[in-house]
């Protein structure tokens, strides 16, 4: 058998034509091929013909070594399209998570803004204290003065312990701490929770017992801001 056309040209001169050199390329892995099989034929052949003897050679399949590459090209594109989603992904995240953190520093300082505001308001609308004048001197002694505006604040404690009406199903535990005016006419006001309890009844059912509050004047004539702390145990 020839292969006349797998002998190089004779002239190198000119250059072939692409045309040419496909051909021959084709005709190449033609014959290669069809080399391949017909190897594979006669061994077939063989040890078919003689399955005693031991095979003077073995048949290796060599595997098509351009299938994991285009594989490998084929996956690489969709490997990187994940990274990329993946990275997006997470910028998305960080975005996210810097917003929140701004909203919750904006909050906080709203929230210390308002506070701020709410002190300076309850401070400018706090009445101002009121010194009464010194009373005439008195002929008793400072013991029985002091026992006096003991007994008085006592009562002003035991009417209040009356005037409350706490909600039901409150827990014991509960307190909340006020500040007000008590004057020398024994009037109330200005009553204003500085520490609250938690619970919004149990310090609404404060202000309601302060609000039916009434005393008689003070034994020591004076009027000055006074603070209690108002617990539901001892009421």
């Amino acid at each position: 058998m020839r292969f006349r056309f797998l002998a190089a040209p004779a002239d190198r001169s000119e250059p072939e034509p692409d045309s040419v050199r496909l051909r021959n390329a084709l005709l190449r892995s033609t014959a290669l091929h069809a080399g391949i099989v017909v190897a594979l034929l006669v061994g077939a052949w063989w040890l078919g013909r003689v399955p005693d003897d031991p095979p003077v050679f073995t048949l290796v399949a060599v595997p098509d070594q351009s299938a994991p590459a285009d594989a490998a090209a084929d996956s690489a594109p969709d490997f990187l399209t994940a990274m990329r989603q993946r990275q997006r992904a997470e910028e998305r995240r960080a975005q996210r998570e810097i917003a929140q953190d701004r909203r919750r520093e904006e909050r906080a300082r709203a929230a210390a803004e308002a506070a701020a505001a709410a002190e300076q308001r309850a401070a400018a609308q706090a009445p101002p204290r009121v010194v009464a004048p010194a009373p005439p001197r008195s002929t008793t002694s400072p013991a029985a003065d002091s026992s006096a505006l003991d007994a008085y604040f006592s009562s002003l404690f035991a009417r209040l312990r009356e005037n409350h009406e706490a909600p039901d199903g409150l827990s014991d535990q509960l307190s909340a701490e006020v500040r007000f005016t008590l004057g020398a006419d024994g009037s109330v006001s200005g009553v204003r929770i500085v520490r609250g309890s938690g619970n919004a009844a149990f310090d609404q059912s404060v202000l309601d017992a302060f609000s039916r509050l009434r005393m008689p004047p003070r034994p020591d004539r004076k009027t000055d801001e006074v603070r209690l702390t108002f617990r539901i145990r001892e009421l």
